[in-house]
Order: C-alpha cells, then sequence, then structure tokens
C-alpha cells in the first residue's frame, strides 16, 4: 500500500513539475501536519534528549512550527512542554536572534488563549466528576438502606416459615 501510494506521488510530481516532497504527497499533508506527527511519535521520556541534540538553527523552525501549533491548537500539552524545555535550554541564543522576537511575541498570545481553554476544559471535568462523585454516594447510601430493610423482610419471612414448620 505505501510504495503504491509513493509510486504515485512520484508520477504526480513528475507529471506536473511540482517539487512537493515525495512523502508529503503521498500522506498528502503538509510539512507542518508531518512535523507535528513525527514530534508526537516521540515518546515523552525520549523527547527531552531529542530536542537537547537538536542544532540551534532547527530550534529556530521548530519554535515557529510551535507557534503555528498552538495558534490552531493542536497538541496543546506537547507544544508546551517542548517549548519550555526549548526555551530553558536555549535562552540566550533565542533572545539574541531578532527574528524570533516577533514569533515570541505571537507565542505568548496563543500559549495564553491555549491554556485558558485548556484551564476551562478541566475544570470543567472536575467540577462535572465531583457531581458524579456527590451522585454515587448519594446512591450508595440508599442502596445500602435500601438493602438492609430487604434484608429484614426476607428474615422475618424465614422466621415465619420456620415456625410454620415447627
Amino acid at each position: 500500500w505505501y510504495q503504491r501510494r509513493v509510486r504515485q506521488a512520484v508520477v504526480s510530481t513528475q507529471s506536473t513539475g511540482e517539487q512537493r516532497n515525495v512523502i508529503l504527497t503521498s500522506l498528502d499533508c503538509t510539512g507542518s501536519a508531518y512535523v507535528l506527527h513525527v514530534v508526537s511519535k516521540i515518546r515523552p521520556s525520549e523527547m527531552e534528549e531529542a530536542l537537547l541534540v537538536l542544532p540551534f538553527h532547527y530550534v529556530v523552525d521548530l519554535v515557529k512550527l510551535i507557534a503555528e501549533w498552538l495558534a490552531e491548537g493542536l497538541h496543546i500539552e506537547l507544544c508546551m512542554r517542548s517549548l519550555v524545555f526549548l526555551l530553558k535550554v536555549h535562552h540566550n541564543p533565542v533572545v539574541a536572534h531578532k527574528p524570533l522576537v516577533a514569533v515570541m511575541e505571537q507565542l505568548i498570545e496563543s500559549c495564553e488563549a491555549s491554556l485558558n481553554g485548556v484551564r476551562d476544559i478541566i475544570g470543567f471535568n472536575l467540577a462535572a466528576m465531583k457531581l458524579i462523585q456527590l451522585d454515587l454516594q448519594e446512591n450508595s447510601t440508599q442502596l445500602f438502606t435500601d438493602l438492609s430493610g430487604k434484608v429484614k423482610s426476607v428474615k422475618k419471612k424465614k422466621r415465619a416459615v420456620l415456625k410454620t414448620l415447627s
């Protein structure tokens, strides 16, 4: 399947004269989406090591991509974790690099918006879980009280049956 898609992509790029990457053509996605897909497949335990060995000129490109992903609301947790680590490791070069100033301002806005959205979702889910917990606590006490009443009635019936038999 994969080889067939790659062959089709090669033929289509040759026929149109387009200089698009064969992998991106076969997967029918943009470069940004492909990088996000690849980065999201990296295990969290190996993410710091992968970011640590990344050369600075790739860090600049990755920070720009992270800004784009955060603006779109994609993989917020992964983007924030990667961004914080990159900024910790490469703080001085990032601050000294003039083209990243505009990107950093854009990141501030999109990070605040993304984090506020995540906080709202977490708050809503937490409130719903507390409501479910209260509902379960009320129902569980009712279940036990109902059971105790049923057990007493069953015991009375058994006593009545035993008295009639003896």
